[in-house]
Parts: C-alpha cells; structure tokens; sequence
C-alpha cells in the first residue's frame, strides 16, 4: 500500500486552511499506507517556481493582453505553466481559447477572450508560479493523516529555501552580501552599485566616470582610450533618483546625469536576498456525534526573509489558530445548523501562498492588514433537502492596530415550483484610528423557468461610505447599482438563444459627495443556434455603450461566430470563425547586435 511518484510533479495539500497550497516541482514524493487509519507521505524536490500575486484594474473594452508583472514589478518573468488562478471580483475563471482567457507564459501576458468582456469596473487578482533563477531552491514536505470513524488528525510540515551559497543568476561579492548582512529584512536597503570596468566594444553601451561640483556621475563615451564602465540603471521612482533616460539606440538605452533627485533612475541594482520559509501545523476533526464537530487548525512559520543576516530575526516565528465547533440543533425536514469559529494570526505568520479569501480586504474595508489579527464568526443556517437555503452569519474582525469591524450577511436559494429566488446581502461596519466606515451590498436574482424558455432579472448594489476623522469622505468610497432583465430560448445543453439587458451606473468622490462618474449600457446575445453531429453554429455578441461625465463616452464590441462542418462520413472536417474585440499590444523594444556576415 504504497506508491512513489518522481519527475515534475505538483505538490499540494488542499485540506489545511493556513497550508493550502498547489507547488509544481521537480522531485520525488512517496506515500505508504501504514493500515487502515494512518498513512504518511515525504516528498523532497528543487522548486521550479516562486509563488506571487499580481492586481490588474481592468481597461473599458481592452481585452488584453495585460503585463504581469514580478514581485518587485519586474516585466521580464516567466510564469510555470499551468500554475496560475485567476480571479474576477472574487470568482475564478477558467482557460482555454473555448473559455475565459488565454496567457503567454514567456511573456507573462494574459488575454480576455471575446466572450468575457472586461470592463472598467473589473477587479482582476492573478495567482501565479515564476521562475526564479536567483538561487537553487529545495523543498521538502512530509505529512501524517489518522483517522477513525469519529477522529481524523493530519500533521504536516514543510519547508522551501534557498541554497544561499548556489547563487544562479547573480554572483554576490563579498561588499553586496555584506549590504545584505546590514539589510535585514527592510529590501529597501538591499541596493548596490552597479557598475563595473569593462573593456571597449563598439556593442556595447559604456559610461566614463566625470565630475560635476561635489556629484560624481556617469557619461556616455564611446572613446575605447576612456576607462569606460557597463552602468546597469534602475528606475527608482520619480524625483528620487539623479538621472533619466536620453535616448534609445540600437544596442540599447542611453541615459545621463539630470541633477541630485531630478531624475527617475539610479546606477545601482536590487539585491536578491536568499530566504527560508518554513510551517508546521497540526489539524484535527473530532465528531462525537453525527450532529456535533470540533474542528481545531494549530500552524507555527518560521519565516527568514534574509539568511545573510540575524537582523530582525526576532520577527521570524509565529503562529496561527483556528477552532471551531459544528452543531445539528434541529434535523427533520428542514435542518437548522450553527457554527461558531475563532481565528487567531500573529502579524509575523507567513505561510505558502493565500489562505484568506481573494477579496477579504476589500469586504471589510482593509487597506492592509499587517497586523495581529483576532476573527469571530457565528452563523445559523436552514436547509432542506432540495437544498433549498436561508443563512445569517455575524462576524467581527479585529485587528490589533485599531482595526474593528462587525459584518452581517444574509444568504437565501429558494425554489418554488419553476421559480428560483437567490438574495446575497452584506452590512459592514468599521472603525479604525483614521476611518469610520459603513459598507452596505445586496444582490438578488429571480428567474422563471417555462416548457421551453426562461425569463430572469437581478440586481446588485454597494454602497461604500468612507469617512475620515473629521467626518469628510475619503476618494476610495464609492457606490454603484446595476439591473439586468434577460430572455432565454431553448435548452443550454443543446441548441438555445438567450438575449439580455444590462445598465450599471458608477458614483465617486467630487467635492465631498457622491457624484455619478459614468453609466454603462450593455447588450448581448449567446447562442448555440445549431448543434448535430455534422454540424455546430455558434453566436456571440456583447455591444457596450459607456456614458463618462467627466471624459469622452466609449463604444465596444465583442462578437464571436464560429461554424464547423463534418463532410464525407467525417473524412472532411473544417471550421470558419469570425470574431471582433479590442485591445492593446505593449511597445517592444529591440536591440540589434552586429555579427559576422553570414550570420
């Protein structure tokens, strides 16, 4: 009762709430069966890719591709293929040219298809693998399950760092880790000069070093009788750096010196810290009745964010806690439950990757959250059997900077007969040393199925109420309301048509009240007009009208036709596809280098 997995595998655990991960490596995993109630797993591999997050605010009618960028907002990484999810106001979506979007994982681009269209009020959340080449990285994980008929306990641990003695792509001198040693954990002061002596080449672009009054700088000079530098530049923001760049040739870019924190660039390069994360935790389900269950989640992380340095290691360990308990209190035809849970997370824990939902910041108003954190949530649900539900869940989160907030949610599916009722509302409160806040959503949908069609409408309102100490609205509220009525003829599994009509209005922030930035009027009709054995049709249309008060109003259209034919008993098969979107493909710039003739 064994079995040994070797090679690119994906490491994962699902069923942890703070060590839910998904890792695509290179390596080995083995798990036994030890008997019926235990079995354990070890696994050790090199990491092939790092995990990060990327936020895109969507562009009115731009369907890509959009840039992802690295951690440090590097444009040039490469994402592990299949390691990505992504989100669209908190709902993942799926790949695939037939489905939501398509990415280039060399060029780490993204592209909405056709039949998604973006829009401007679309909040878009990237989880993503890259390959970093800085340091050879291992990753070990072991774990152990038992489990009874009323008891399941898993432990687990895992641990990922990297190799800092097997740099890859960066040679550390002794001067840069001793930069490094005196960095800590603050990456702000991981930076080094960049420059170093070269010899003349009439492909490459060299800098002297001249003098200006107290300021020693960098010039461009292709005279090879110089002593001439290769200047790596990087762009520290503006005004905060002493030079800007001149001018782009065919080797490269040029830049010179503009004045001390005139400029946007720097002579120097970020250094790439090795670093070590580590998590050992221990879960447990205990269900000494078929009605009640305790369930309790303990992890400790010991994260070091610089393994050439002791500084700010105080900071590494620190631990997280879940417990909760399940109840049946009334089971007959409808079931009445409640739950109550606690969690608990020390500002210093760090795990894999997420464990809290996509948008927990935005549903309680967070700007950031690098806090102790103490959460409490109750709830009370109904359900029958037809699954059939109405749900009230109170929960207050606080963290330990001022943060407090109190939400109440109100969740209902109802279906009567061929009538379906859906409600999802939300009221938030919450205070902070600098906020006073009220946070109001609801949404409801209502559709009537007949013999051969339907007929549906919904709605979906928020009202963000931002305010200051002094009671005036900050520019992050907001508030928005949408209605939608639509048509549905014939069967979505087969052959069908369903029309419909959108119109959303968004209101901002001017001169301290709620003024309407722009309405939106949508269009759209998806079909599947033919569907055989020989033949499919197929038809998308989405035509959007955008309202803006204060810019020009915007116009777009998705369209999507696709036809496919089998001739001759199957022997002939051809498609035609016609499709109409927007989008904007990122400037290029190339670089030119002289060889041999011939070459």
């Amino acid at each position: 009762n064994w079995r040994i997995k070797a090679g690119d595998i994906s490491l994962q655990n699902q069923g942890s709430y703070f060590l839910n991960f998904n890792k695509q490596v290179a390596g080995l995993e083995v798990e036994a069966s030890i008997n019926k109630n235990l079995n354990v797993a070890a696994s050790g591999a090199v990491v092939r890719g790092k995990f990060n997050t990327y936020t895109i605010v969507g562009v009115e009618g731009n369907q890509g591709p959009y840039k992802i960028l690295g951690p440090n907002n590097e444009p040039a990484i490469i994402i592990i293929a299949g390691s990505e999810s992504v989100y669209i106001n908190g709902t993942k979506i799926a790949i695939g040219e037939n489905k939501d979007y398509t990415i280039d994982y060399n060029l780490a681009e993204i592209t909405f298809n056709t039949t998604y269209p973006i829009t401007n009020d679309m909040r878009i959340w990237i989880e993503y693998q890259y390959s970093d080449r800085n340091y050879t990285r291992f990753l070990t994980y072991e774990e152990i399950n038992y489990k009874t008929e009323k008891l399941h306990v898993n432990g687990y641990f895992y641990s990922e760092n990297d190799a800092k003695n097997q740099p890859l792509q960066q040679v550390l001198s002794d001067s840069q880790k001793q930069i490094l040693a005196n960095a800590g954990n603050d990456t702000s002061l991981m930076f080094a000069e960049s420059a170093f002596l070269d010899e003349f080449s009439e492909n490459k672009i060299l800098y002297k070093k001249t003098q200006i009054g107290a300021v020693e700088t960098f010039e461009y000079s292709t005279n090879p009788n110089d002593a001439l530098y290769t200047v790596t530049f990087t762009n520290v923001g503006a005004n905060k750096g002493n030079y800007n760049l001149k001018t782009t040739i065919a080797s490269g870019n040029i830049f010179e010196f503009v004045g001390v924190n005139m400029g946007n660039y720097s002579p120097i390069i970020q250094l790439i810290a090795p670093n070590k994360i580590q998590v050992f935790g221990v879960k447990s389900n205990y269900n000494p009745s078929k009605k009640t269950a305790f369930k309790s989640e303990f992890a400790v992380s010991n994260n070091d964010a610089n393994l050439f340095s002791s500084i700010d290691d105080n900071q590494n360990t620190a631990l997280a806690a879940k417990v909760g308990w399940d109840q049946v209190l009334i089971d007959k035809k409808w079931q009445l439950k409640s739950s109550i849970h606690h969690e608990y997370v020390n500002k210093n824990f760090k795990t894999v990757e997420r464990w809290e939902p996509v948008e927990f910041n935005r549903d309680w108003n967070i700007l950031t959250n690098n806090a102790t954190k103490n959460y409490f949530q109750s709830q009370l649900s109904l359900q029958n059997k037809k699954n059939d539900f109405l749900s009230y869940r109170f929960e207050h989160l606080n963290y330990d900077n001022s943060f407090n907030g109190n939400k109440h949610d109100l969740q209902s599916q109802m279906k009567f007969n061929k009538t379906s009722v859906a409600v999802n509302s939300s009221f938030l409160q919450n205070t902070s040393a600098s906020e006073d806040n009220i946070f109001l959503r609801a949404k409801a949908n209502v559709e009537q199925r007949f013999s051969k069609s339907w007929l549906g409408a919904f709605v979906n309102l928020e009202t963000n109420d931002r305010k200051d100490a002094n009671a005036n609205y900050i520019n992050t509220s907001h508030r928005f309301k949408e209605y939608e009525a639509y048509l549905g003829i014939g069967d979505t599994a087969k052959v069908f048509a369903k029309i419909g009509y959108n119109f959303r209005n968004n209101d901002s922030i001017k001169s301290n009240q709620f003024t309407e930035i722009n309405n939106r009027k949508t269009i759209y009709l998806n079909s599947k007009l033919i569907q055989n054995k020989k033949t499919n049709l197929t038809l998308f249309a989405n035509y959007r009208i955008t309202e803006n008060n204060f810019t020009t109003n915007e116009k777009s259209l998705n369209s999507k036709v696709n036809y496919s034919q089998k001739l001759f008993k199957d022997f002939v098969n051809f498609n035609i596809g016609y499709e109409t979107s927007s989008g904007n493909v990122a400037r290029q710039d190339y670089i030119y280098i002289k060889t041999e003739p011939g070459q």
